[in-house]
């Protein structure tokens, strides 16, 4: 049996009027900007909550590579986008919920998404991407490689195009 080692992540935790909130990232749909506090929607569509952190706070403290700021007073989950429009520059996520993209995150996200869906889809790798394979290990100690999961690709071409 080949047993790989996963690391989980962090749970989200957000201070709200109330108390303290959790949340999973699986959860969260997207944050937007309310003055000085922000919205939570999340997958179950109550109505967004209300968090007493900035969204500055959330990039800080959050954004690894499953959270996006694709605009000044939005950040997405990269996970729930379902269409991607290029004239109005809006993202459509789960939920029919709409979130506009500033022109410099637009590029930057076109450009994520063709290289992750070259990446995926195609058994050449894309020269920035030349490995496509990672490596893992089993709990006996020994290495072996499988294909890259689509949060790995997401998490390597954010250090690609952080860079450029």
């Amino acid at each position: 049996m080949n047993n790989t080692q996963t690391i989980a992540l962090k749970p989200v935790v957000l201070k709200s009027p109330q108390g303290y909130v959790c949340f999973d990232y699986d959860e969260i749909v997207m944050f937007k900007a309310d003055g000085h506090f922000s919205l939570i929607y999340t997958i179950y569509n109550p109505p967004p909550q209300r968090i007493c952190h900035s969204l500055t706070f959330i990039e800080k403290n959050y954004c690894r590579n499953i959270l996006f700021r694709c605009h000044r007073e939005i950040i997405i989950n990269l996970r729930h986008i379902e269409k991607i429009e290029t004239k109005p520059r809006e993202i459509t996520l789960k939920n029919n919920l709409k979130a506009k993209v500033s022109v410099r995150k637009f590029s930057f996200l076109k450009k994520l998404t063709e290289n992750l869906n070259t990446e995926m889809l195609s058994d050449k790798p894309d020269k920035k991407l030349k490995n496509s394979r990672t490596i893992y290990r089993n709990s006996s100690g020994k290495n072996y490689t499988g294909k890259r999961s689509k949060e790995d690709l997401i998490k390597k071409l954010f250090r690609i195009f952080k860079k450029s």
